[in-house]
């Protein structure tokens, strides 16, 4: 269907039909021999250096005329002494102690710094707990120090209404003492009329 619309959108276009599958034949190839490859060339011979006018001498006779004759023992040979150390074990055994003393240094210093890095544990913990002290410490000043100001407001406060009592009882006093000698008075009036 969409080849169809294609050719009505575009008439003036040719479409290809579908190639056809051919069968071929191929023919048999028969081998009849293998091919062999030629060997290289050998290379050419090295020319010999000419000889010179001297005559080469071809015997050492008294090069080793001189040496004592070796016996197979290797200090024998070497004619060394009974405290020669060929293989320097005075050396290796100082070497050995000098290592003995550093290892025992090491875990002395080992030792020790696991001691500091448990009082350092240990101090790092005591600080941790300071502080969280010291902070609700803190909190608690700023209460405290926000309460006195209240504190000192309401003093005030009591203080000036302290202040107003007083003033109402003179002022009541002086009540008290006026009807006081009003009732005497009274009293008084009463008795001598009596």
């Amino acid at each position: 269907m969409s080849k169809v619309i294609e050719v009505e959108k575009y008439p003036n276009v040719e479409i290809p039909k579908e190639a056809e599958v051919q069968n071929v034949e191929v023919p048999e190839v028969n081998v009849t021999g293998v091919r062999v490859s030629t060997p290289p060339p050998p290379p050419p011979p090295i020319p010999e250096a000419p000889e010179s006018s001297r005559p080469k001498n071809k015997g050492f006779p008294d090069l080793f005329g001189v040496l004592p004759h070796a016996t197979g023992v290797y200090k024998d040979d070497l004619g060394l002494d009974d405290d020669f150390d060929m293989f320097n074990n005075a050396a290796v055994k100082e070497l050995e102690k000098k290592v003995g003393e550093l290892e025992k240094e090491k875990a002395k210093a080992e030792a020790e710094r696991d001691v500091l890095k448990k009082q350092v544990k240990e101090l790092t913990n005591t600080n941790e707990e300071i502080k969280t002290v010291m902070i609700s410490q803190a909190k608690k000043l700023k209460k405290l120090k926000d309460g006195v100001h209240d504190n000192a407001q309401l003093f005030e406060l009591l203080t000036t209404k302290n202040d107003e009592m007083i003033e109402k009882m003179k002022k009541l006093q002086e009540v008290n003492q006026t009807l006081n000698s009003m009732i005497s008075y009274f009293h008084e009036a009463t008795s001598n009329e009596m």
